[in-house]
């Protein structure tokens, strides 16, 4: 049988075997030494012999290892010469590597810094219409609409531009009453100051009357001056955008007040974003937002948002937030969808990298350099993360030199030696116990 010899490079061997699994042999007849107290099984561990390249293997007595054939060396020898101590952190020891150990490892450190800390949120937004932006093109009289100018859904407007004519009987009807009252003011020209002044204010009033039905200056300046009344009136867009909504066919009997055109002006939207409700806190008027677009990546939006919905969404569960942005260009298109950043400012944290933190679903560790090859097990509270990065809130101070890389090879080696040294809670897992025989 071959001769057990302790190697200077433990560490790297006992991990190596123990994550692959290679622990999962046992003994004759040997069993898991469970349900003992603590200070028992570390009297036994202390009493017996283990091999050390698969050190969870635990027996009573000198012999060789069921798993790799090598002699069995005894426990308290081997704990002493793998160096390291007890640690706070309960079930976990402190280590002791030489330069050769660590750098087989690839232990790498960081030390702990205070930087200025901002969390993205990511989030789902939907373009929509500017509801501020949104003009209903309707008619004050009754008649008939006899041509279009403008007969599909986005076609471009500008304000003032036709979009229809109308029939109306009342609007004949008023033409013919102002060019009454300029042909009075005419036959009134001359003569006493007093009829002159009654035929001007008829004129004006019948000018006026077809301006409140929104007929054109230029129509009434038009008609005045060929003094014969026009059966189709045109109205007139009254706002720059494009038509959303049409309503208007040839033909069609009108009505006042009744809705004909919608135009909407797009050179500003609305981008809605949905936050979860546990985000809440941080989504407020004035923070800034960061816009993309599915289809183009590479173009980036930049704004804040303007508006928090006071109500949360109950089937969802989400918070609603608006955000305004320019599109003279037309890159945004209402019903699309678009990923928003929030960029959130917390200000200075001490913080460490993502990487570090140990996560054991009780606790959060990371692995603290003491120097000289020592590294001894922290817990910690951590705050958010965001970009890699995470928020210590208790347990480093600035300066500590954290494990970024082969800390889940300190997390194995740690435990191992814990239970070495009697200050596990357990023996640990894959570990075998012979009876003795």
């Amino acid at each position: 049988m071959r001769r057990a010899t302790i190697p200077a490079l433990a560490l790297s061997f006992a991990l190596a075997f123990a994550i692959a699994g290679c622990g999962g042999g046992g003994g004759d007849d040997g069993g898991h030494a469970h349900g003992e107290p603590a200070a028992t099984r570390a009297d036994a561990v202390a009493a017996k012999w283990l091999c050390p390249m698969h050190p969870t293997y635990v027996a009573a007595r000198k012999g060789g290892c069921p798993i790799c054939g090598m002699d069995l060396v005894p426990a308290a020898e081997f704990a002493a010469q793998q160096g390291g101590g007890a640690s706070d952190v309960p079930g976990m020891a402190a280590i002791e590597l030489s330069d050769e150990a660590v750098r087989l490892a690839g232990v790498r450190t960081q030390p702990a810094t205070v930087e200025a800390l901002g969390t993205e949120i990511r989030a789902v937004g939907l373009v929509a219409v500017d509801e501020t932006r949104v003009r209903s093109v309707q008619t004050r009289v009754a008649g008939w609409i006899e041509t279009l100018a403008a007969s599909a859904v986005g076609t471009r407007v500008t304000r003032g531009a036709p979009l229809l004519t109308i029939y109306s009987p009342e609007l004949v009807a008023s033409q013919e009453e102002l060019l009454r009252a300029v042909a009075a003011r005419a036959a009134a020209a001359g003569g006493d100051p007093q009829t002159l002044a009654n035929a001007e204010s008829l004129v004006a009033s019948a000018r006026r009357r077809l301006q409140l039905f929104e007929v054109p200056d230029g129509f009434i300046a038009k008609l005045e001056e060929t003094g014969a009344p026009s059966r189709a009136v045109p109205l007139l867009s009254t706002a720059t955008g494009v038509i959303t909504e049409r309503m208007a066919y040839e033909g069609l009997r009108v009505e006042p007040g009744m809705p004909l055109f919608q135009v909407t002006d797009l050179s500003e939207v609305w981008v809605e974003a949905r936050f979860y409700e546990n985000e809440a806190g941080l989504v407020a008027a004035g923070a800034p937002v960061e816009v993309r677009l599915p289809h183009d990546p590479g173009v980036v939006l930049t704004g804040e948002i303007d508006y928090v919905y006071p109500t949360l969404d109950e089937a969802s569960r989400t918070l609603s937030a608006r955000i305004v942005l320019a599109n003279e260009f037309g890159l945004l298109r209402p019903g699309m969808y678009a990923n928003v950043t929030l960029l959130v400012d917390r200000g200075e944290a001490l913080v460490v990298p993502d990487d570090a933190i140990l996560d054991t679903g009780e606790r959060r560790l990371v692995f603290v350099s003491l120097g000289e090859g020592r590294f001894a097990p922290r817990e910690v509270e951590v705050g958010v993360r965001s970009g890699g990065r995470a928020q210590i809130l208790g347990g480093l101070a600035v300066g500590e030199q954290v494990v970024v890389h082969a800390n889940f090879l300190l997390d194995s080696e740690s435990r191992i030696r814990a239970a070495l040294l009697g200050d596990a809670a357990v023996v640990p897992t894959g570990g075998h116990a012979e009876d003795g025989r």
